[in-house]
Order: C-alpha cells, then structure tokens, then sequence
C-alpha cells in the first residue's frame, strides 16, 4: 500500500514474521532467443522449463518499460515458501490465518440467510445486487473457518485487510494519516507444478469494506503481556497511531535461548505472530526478530504490539539449558492436576518433544509431566460425559456417569 504512489509499504500478514516469509525476495524474468522466457531467483534457483512467452510491452500499457526491461523484468517482494503438497504431489500454496486476498463469493451470506431468491434467470435478483453490494467483512480473527466444509466459508463474508498491519522492510508498523491511495496485489508465492504451470494471483475485484453505523471503539488492554514469565510494560512502547505500539532500542525485549510469550487477556481474540491463542513457546527468537501480538474483542478494534527482540549469543551448552529449563517452567506450571490441565499438559509435552536428545537429557521435571499425564487421563476416565437424546427435532441433554451408565434420567 502507498500513500503517494512512490513510497511503499508491506501489509504484514498473519505469517509475516515466520521463518519460512522472506521479506527481500526478487525473481527475473530473461528473455531468450526465441521470445520465450525462464527466470532465476536471488536464492539461486533457476526455471528454464516454461512455457510461456516473455511479457510483450503492448499488453501492459499501463508500465514505461525502459530498453533494459524489453529483454529482463525483476519483480521483488516478499515470498512465502510453501513445501505442503496435495493428494496428488502437486506443491501447495501456503494457508495463512489472515492478511491476504481472500477467495469468496461476490455476495456476502451471513449466517442463517437463503440466498436462494438471489439470482433470477442467471442474474442478479435486486436483493442480490443489494447483498452484493453491501460489503460486509469478516473479523479476521475469529479462528473459526468450518473445517468440516470449508467450502460453506466461501458463501460468507469475505476477511477484511486492516491498515495497521501497515509495515516497513524491517518490519515496524507505519502509520497513514491521510490514509492510503494506492494498493499494489502481488502473489506471495513462488509455485510450479509442471503441466499445472505457475500459480499467481487472480484478481476479482477490491472492496472497501462497509463501516460500522457507529464507532466501534479499541479493544481492551490484555492484563499482560509476558516473555518467559516476565511481565513487560506495555506503557514504555511507542505509539504509531490509536491502537498500534511498537517496542525497540531500549524497549526491546531480551531473550535467551527457548523462550515462551503469554498474553492475559480473557476473552479476547489473541494472535502471536501466525498462532491463534494466548501462549506460544519458541525453542530460539524467530529469524526476524520480532514477536507481533494483537489482541482484539467483539467488533472493536484490535490492539496490536510489535516487539523486536534483543537475542543474546549463547554457547551451545546455554541453548541447551536455557531450552530445558524453560520446559521446566511449563511443567511447573501444570500445577494440581484437573479436568482443566489439558492444554498445559499438552503445551509442556509439546515443547520437550521438541528438544533435542542432549537438551532433553537436562529436563528435571520429565517425571512430574509424566505423572500429570497419568493423573489427567485417570480423571477423564472418571470424568461425566453428556448423552444426547433426539425426539421430533429437540435435543436433550442429561449428565451420566459413563462407566457402567446403570440407569439414565432424561426430562421430556
């Protein structure tokens, strides 16, 4: 996005602060002999292999190509690597949380609307191009996409792209005070699948979302913000516009090693970086440096920190201790064991997993994790379940102790 035309600006994603986003990407295009094309990327990887011709200057009339671009286009951005691949071995498009051109119909069906009465002999009804027209946009931070079928997401509001996420090539967020007035779409991935060819970005069209009859406000402040169980102040950050804060030089946080991020903020959408939720452990600091939480709630506006990190050089021998015992603190935190330790338990056993063979080695509290995983799979053992009874359309439900369930009492 660009506020003049000239000086541009990231929208920073849910994945752009991952390790597999390279932010200073460049591929060019090289004409050969017989007007076709191949490109070689500034990793070092080449594609002689395609069939395509290379861009005639006449169909983009748009862009002053100059002597140089009739025979090499560059483009340069930012590049997320995708490595999944389908059914089939074809590579696969990287599946981001938010940030990015959404695919969706041109209507917007909200939840418990027919759009059966939207289309009449192959067009738009008037309450269709009514609907269409409304540009409703999805909270972007509900994690909540069926994923039973997933194509029923497409029916429904499309995500919205918020200016906040606005950031420089370092990463830090930018501020637009007169707003934007150019946008620029790119695709963000680099995919060939031989006969499938190149995957790029189709553009449909760009929607300005529909505002809000009245203000929404900002989210409310999380409780807390902590990085390996110390508090940060979230008042020595600077402020880049009403509800963006960034956090470097001095303010930066110091880490060692293994690391985890908490957020105390109940009730509240919570992103860390790309991880939908309030607690993330990271074995090192992430390669750029930076952890971005946001926090939002309702339909108000999100609280977004941008924190860069300050990773101090360690010898082996410390990234081994400091990754075993920042296990131990997740360990220690499990606490007495209830009905409620799932996550803590599952989180503590993730992060040793995690480990390697000589960093495990200097866990001290494999045993007490070991022990709560016995003690929480003996109370879900004893744990009431809930039994569902239909009749003419109405589910009722009744509480019953699963073993043995000698006899069931159930209201109708």
């Amino acid at each position: 996005v660009s506020e003049d035309g000239k000086d541009w600006y990231a929208i920073a994603g849910s994945m752009h602060y991952d390790n597999s986003v390279n932010w200073d990407y460049s591929v060019e295009y090289i004409k050969t002999n017989d007007g076709r094309t191949h490109w070689m990327d500034n990793a070092g990887a080449i594609n002689d292999n395609l069939d395509y011709d290379f861009p005639l200057a006449k169909l983009y009339p748009y862009h002053r190509f100059t002597d140089d671009e009739l025979e090499s286009v560059t483009l340069t951005g930012i590049l997320i690597t995708a490595e999944a691949a389908d059914e089939y071995g074809s590579i696969m498009a990287a599946q981001p949380k938010f940030g990015y051109a959404d695919v969706g119909s041109l209507g917007t069906k909200l939840p418990g609307e027919d759009s059966s009465t939207w289309e009449k002999d192959g067009n738009y009804s008037d309450e269709g191009y009514e609907n269409v027209a409304r540009n409703i946009a999805r909270n972007p931070y509900l994690d909540d996409y069926p994923v039973s079928n997933p194509a029923t997401h497409y029916e429904g509001p499309t995500d919205g792209i918020d200016l906040a996420w606005a950031v420089n090539s370092e990463g830090q967020p930018v501020y637009f005070p007169n707003g934007v007035h150019y946008i620029k779409i790119v695709t963000a991935s680099n995919v060939v699948n031989d006969s499938l060819g190149e995957k790029s970005t189709e553009i449909n069209m760009v929607r300005v979302a529909q505002a809000n009859d009245s203000t929404v406000g900002v989210s409310v402040a999380p409780s807390s913000i902590s990085f390996d169980g110390v508090a940060v102040d979230l008042t020595a950050g600077t402020q880049i516009s009403d509800n963006v804060f960034s956090f470097t030089g001095d303010n930066a946080i110091e880490v060692r090693g293994a690391f985890d991020v908490e957020v105390d903020a109940e009730g509240s959408n919570v992103y860390i970086n790309n991880n939908p939720g309030a607690s993330v452990f990271y074995d090192k600091a992430p390669d750029h440096g930076i952890i971005r939480v946001i926090v939002q709630d309702g339909v108000k506006e999100p609280l977004i920190y941008v924190f860069s990190l300050n990773a101090v050089e360690q010898t082996q021998e410390e990234i081994d201790q400091d990754a075993a015992e920042a296990v131990d603190r997740l360990i220690e935190a499990i606490g007495e064991v209830t009905l409620e330790s799932k996550a803590a338990i599952e989180k503590a056993r993730a992060a040793y997993d995690a480990l390697t063979d000589a960093q495990k080695a200097l866990v001290t509290k494999l045993g007490v994790l070991e022990a709560a995983e016995t003690a929480y799979a003996a109370l879900v053992a004893q744990d009431f379940g809930t039994v569902h009874v239909v009749v003419e359309n109405t589910t009722y439900s009744r509480r019953t102790a699963l073993p043995g369930m000698e006899r069931l009492w159930i209201l109708l």
